[in-house]
């Protein structure tokens, strides 16, 4: 049986953050150093999954099922490789599958998270050295996963959506819950702010179809222009976008420690990207559009927060030059890792502001 645990904030932290100014006024990341990686790498999709680091520096590709993915050490070197295919083959409830995240912990353990028919979510996990492990079957049922981040103890954290429908109209919320090693015994975390969509008390007719759409589009927004990141302290930070974003900061037993407003930049920007380092926070903003056919192009901007008081520290805008995707910060250096070519080769761009 799934349990439910309804969270209430120990406390709220929004702390007065530096005053926004023109974004021609920040200062701008450079390229300091450029690494390459040598051969042909594979392809890749790195706005779907993201770009995870570790504290040693490695950056990790993420797999698709048509591609494998990869740990590359700061020197370009690869040093192990993610692949699904077998995983996938040897699993029949995973045809069909497509993979929707992927998530590293303080191990280097790499863990893949695939949505498949009938709204079922897995999780397939590799050791560090890039061996398949195990293939993990989350226990939740109408389940529609989007992120996933892994605690130090092994439990698993899985952020999507939930719901059902009643004729052809879908009811459902944010979903957030911590499962344990084996994808059992979810404990449902809900979050303030996390918007559900209900067909009871709508207007019939397109009013009602209106009305529907517009909180769904709404509570999709908040989850996807967010994420879930493994701390370096042990806990895992759920990032949801808004106005203002806001971050809430879990335990392993579903404690919220802390939830933190963030502060934007700028008016009129999103936050679009996430990177958590050594107790500072990096989101990368820009302007979002939304609705069929939205684009979303790289940040504008780069805010580090202090991810302990969820005070903003320093702003910076964007590198002049297209680098790539950005990848992770590392306390000095704005990492973009980027294609040099059309044989999907990949270098990895480490930036300071100047």
């Amino acid at each position: 049986m799934r349990k439910s645990l309804y969270v209430w904030f120990l406390f709220t932290l929004s702390l007065p953050a530096a005053a926004p100014r023109a974004a021609q006024e920040y200062p701008v990341l450079s390229p300091r150093q450029v690494v390459h990686v040598a051969g042909t790498v594979f392809e890749w999709s790195p706005y779907s999954f993201g770009i995870p680091c570790d504290a040693d520096g490695n950056i990790y590709m993420s797999p698709s099922l048509g591609n494998p993915g990869a740990k590359i050490s700061p020197s370009g070197k690869v040093v192990a490789r993610f692949d699904l295919s077998g995983p996938v083959a040897s699993t029949s409830e995973l045809k069909d599958a497509k993979a929707v995240s992927f998530a590293v912990d303080s191990r280097g353990n790499a863990f893949v998270l695939l949505q498949a028919k009938g709204r079922q979510g897995y999780v397939v996990r590799f050791g560090s050295d890039g061996k398949y492990d195990k293939t993990i079957h989350l226990e939740a049922p109408d389940l529609a996963p989007r992120y996933l981040a892994v605690f130090d103890t092994g439990e698993l954290l899985v952020t999507g959506f939930a719901g059902h429908y009643e004729g052809k109209r879908w009811s459902g919320v944010a979903y957030t819950a911590i499962f344990d090693r084996s994808g059992r015994s979810p404990l449902e975390v809900k979050l303030a702010g996390d918007a559900s969509v209900d067909v009871a008390g709508l207007p019939p007719g397109t009013e009602g179809w209106k009305q529907l759409s517009e909180r769904r589009a709404a509570m999709e927004d908040a989850l996807l222009e967010g994420d879930v990141l493994s701390g370096w302290d042990g806990n895992v930070y759920v990032v949801r976008g808004g106005h203002p974003p806001a971050v809430y900061v879990l335990t392993p037993s579903g404690t919220l420690l802390r939830r933190m407003k963030l502060e934007p930049p700028a008016p009129g920007v999103e936050p679009m990207m996430e990177s958590l380092s050594r107790g500072r926070l990096v989101v990368g903003y820009g302007k979002v559009s939304h609705g069929p056919g939205a684009v979303m192009g790289p940040p504008e901007l780069y805010s580090v927060y202090d991810a302990l008081s969820g005070e903003r520290l320093y702003d910076y805008k964007g590198p002049k030059e297209d680098l790539g995707f950005f990848a992770c910060y590392t306390g000095n250096d704005f990492v973009f890792v980027g294609a040099e070519d059309s044989t999907g080769s990949i270098s990895m761009v480490y930036t300071r502001p100047k």
